[in-house]
């Protein structure tokens, strides 16, 4: 099972061998469990991956948006920040890869740039069935 960008593998990439392990492990053992964090999985619409400048770039600043469908900052009594920290240590730095960010966000709150701008990542692979 892989996390896809647009049709290209993760792997592909040069950096998702510790992307595809960790942050889809994570997410694949917590998605769908009835705990907080799989229930704040569950309350994500996507998530998507930006690289800037480019994916091209020698050197690229990645960041992450977890899309939520409402403006709240707070997922039952967790702030979303707190749970993104915790997904954003899993993606560490490294090669080319010389920063790792990331935002929880609803729909509204992205701007069409950051969402034109970047690629979603395949959630539909998230179950372990």
């Amino acid at each position: 099972m892989s996390l896809s960008i647009k049709g290209v593998l993760l792997y592909s990439l040069n950096y998702s061998n510790q992307l595809a392990k960790t942050l889809q492990k994570r997410m694949q053992n917590k998605h769908g469990k009835n705990n907080l964090e799989g229930l704040a999985l569950q309350a994500l619409s996507e998530i998507r991956v930006q690289a800037t400048p480019s994916w091209a770039a020698d050197r690229i600043n990645l960041t992450f948006w977890f899309i939520h469908p409402q403006s709240d900052d707070s997922f039952q009594d967790k702030k979303w920040f707190e749970l993104l920290d915790s997904w954003l240590e899993l993606i560490p730095a490294f090669g080319r890869f010389v920063s790792i960010d990331g935002a929880v966000k609803s729909l509204e709150d992205l701007t069409a740039k950051e969402y034109v701008e970047s690629d979603r990542l395949d959630l539909d692979r998230l179950s372990s069935s």
